[in-house]
């Protein structure tokens, strides 16, 4: 569900790039003298990209780590079932060394 609301997100982001872009064409086009518009919308299209890169990242650290933690779940659980294996094995020792003496 979480990379289903990342898509959506980034979706929109795309979106209102894409609404600045034009809009900044056409002041551009019909009022290039407005600067005082043109240079700020500018710099959100620069943010914009920005944040869709950081989402990006997110994105992939969390994969990474998501993974991270299924390998060391596994590894875990492999142990736990050694230690009990060993546990086992103790309990079957002390038996035998018991019914030795």
């Amino acid at each position: 569900m979480d990379k289903l609301y990342n898509q959506i997100a980034k979706s929109d982001l795309l979106c209102i790039k894409t609404r600045l872009k034009i809009s900044v064409e056409e002041i551009q086009e019909k009022h290039p003298e407005r600067l005082e518009y043109i240079n700020p919308m500018l710099e959100s299209i620069k943010q914009i990209d920005y944040v869709y890169n950081v989402l990006e990242s997110l994105e992939t650290n969390l994969k990474t780590s998501r993974q991270r933690n299924y390998d060391l779940e596994l590894i875990n659980l492999k142990l736990l079932s050694e230690v009990d294996k060993l546990r086992q094995e103790i309990k079957i020792n002390k038996k035998i060394e018991e019914s030795n003496l």
